[in-house]
C-alpha cells in the first residue's frame, strides 16, 4: 500500500481518486459480460449464461490487475524523468555556489530556471520551507520520500552535512551530480541492449520469411522436375 501511495503521489493522483476509478473499471467488467449476454439474447444469438460468467470470473481480476501496474509502469517512468531533472539540478547549483551564492539561494534559484513539473514539486517544497523556517534539505527529503525518489534523499543528505558540518559542498554536488549521470547512462545503456533483444526475434522471423520467399519458387521448379 505504501508503494501504491508514492506511485500515485508521483503521477500526480490520490488513493480515493485512483479507488474510485478502479470501482468503476470492475463494475464494467463485471457487468459488461451480462450486458453482452442480454443483448445476444435478445437479438436472436443464444449464448450461455456460465460463459458470460467465467468472462467476469477472468476479467475483474486482469482489470485491477493492469490498473495496478500502469500506475506503477508510469510511476517509473516519471521517476526516471525525476532522476535527470536532479542531475541537472545538481549541476545548477554547483554553478550557483561559484558564483558566491549561498546554499538556500542556489536551491532555489537551480528549482525555478525550468518549469518542468519535477523542478516545480522541488521549487514549492524549497518555497514552503523557507516560508515556514524549515531547513531546505529536510523539505527535499521529505519530497523524495513521498515519490519514493531516493536519489533526491540522498542528495538532501549531502547538502545537509555542507548546511550543518561545514562539509566542502561545491566538491560533495559535483561528485553527486557525476553519480547520477553515471547511473542515467548505465540505465540508458541496459534499456537499449533490452530492446535489442526484444528486436532480435522479430527481425530473424523477417529474414526467414525473406528466406522462403525467394527460395520457394526455386524448390517449388527442382520438386516439379522430379
Amino acid at each position: 500500500m505504501r508503494g501504491l501511495e508514492s506511485a500515485l503521489a508521483i503521477t500526480g493522483s490520490d488513493l480515493p481518486l485512483f479507488a474510485s476509478r478502479l470501482v468503476v473499471t470492475e463494475g464494467v467488467c463485471a457487468l459488461g459480460p451480462f450486458g453482452l449476454w442480454f443483448v445476444l439474447q435478445v437479438t436472436g444469438f443464444p449464448c450461455s449464461l456460465g460463459l458470460a460468467a467465467i468472462a467476469v470470473a477472468f476479467a475483474v481480476p486482469l482489470a485491477a490487475l493492469a490498473s495496478v501496474t500502469s500506475v506503477f509502469r508510469r510511476a517509473e517512468e516519471r521517476r526516471r524523468h525525476f532522476r535527470v531533472v536532479i542531475a541537472s539540478f545538481v549541476d545548477l547549483v554547483v554553478l550557483s555556489l561559484a558564483g558566491g551564492v549561498g546554499i538556500d539561494g542556489a536551491l532555489f534559484a537551480a528549482a525555478q530556471v525550468t518549469p518542468d513539473w519535477a523542478a516545480r514539486r522541488m521549487s514549492r517544497a524549497l518555497l514552503t520551507a523557507r516560508d515556514s523556517g524549515i531547513a531546505p534539505w529536510t523539505a527535499l527529503a521529505a519530497v523524495g520520500a513521498e515519490l519514493g525518489v531516493t536519489e533526491l534523499v540522498e542528495l538532501s543528505t549531502t547538502v545537509q552535512l555542507a548546511g550543518t558540518e561545514g562539509a566542502r559542498i561545491r566538491q560533495a554536488l559535483t561528485a553527486r551530480g557525476a553519480s547520477l549521470r553515471r547511473h542515467e547512462q548505465a540505465e540508458a545503456e541496459s534499456a537499449a541492449n533490452a530492446m535489442t533483444e526484444r528486436l532480435f526475434l522479430p527481425g530473424a522471423l523477417l529474414l526467414l520469411g525473406f528466406l522462403v520467399f525467394i527460395g520457394f519458387p526455386a524448390v517449388h521448379r527442382i520438386l516439379g522436375g522430379f
